[in-house]
């Protein structure tokens, strides 16, 4: 069942799996990884390489899922069309009001003066 794949075909993890090769090379995939897929080798096990230029390995294919081709418009699903529906509510007025803080006493122990609201948004006054 061996099949060549055609073009750039990429694969994403799904599950974490780990094994230890015949070479003796420990082999770790984990969710979210992405792979080139190289040849679906077996129903069960597909040779990928990670790009760019990484060794080729197998990974079980039922940990993992093809990823549809980037610009395929075959494989890339339409956008939802814009159809009219409920006009949202216009927002809750709300009534801002500032409340006031007794004044910081001085050193001296003696209120101050608050800075009027412009000064402390903008500086000294």
């Amino acid at each position: 069942m061996a099949a060549d794949v055609e073009g750039d075909v990429y694969v994403l993890v799904e599950h974490p799996f780990e094994y230890t090769g015949k070479d003796g090379r420990r082999v770790a995939i984990q969710p979210n990884e992405r792979y080139r897929l190289l040849r679906r080798s077996t129903e069960h096990w597909w040779h990928v390489r990670r790009e760019p230029g990484g060794r080729p390995f197998y990974l079980p294919a039922q940990y993992v899922r093809e990823l549809p081709a980037l610009g395929d418009p075959a494989t890339a699903s339409p956008p939802p069309a814009l159809r009219p529906g409920p006009v949202a509510p216009e927002p809750l007025a709300y009534d801002y009001r500032f409340v006031s803080a007794p004044a910081p006493a001085g050193p001296d122990g003696t209120t101050t003066k608050p800075r009027s609201r412009v000064s402390s948004l903008c500086g000294p006054a």
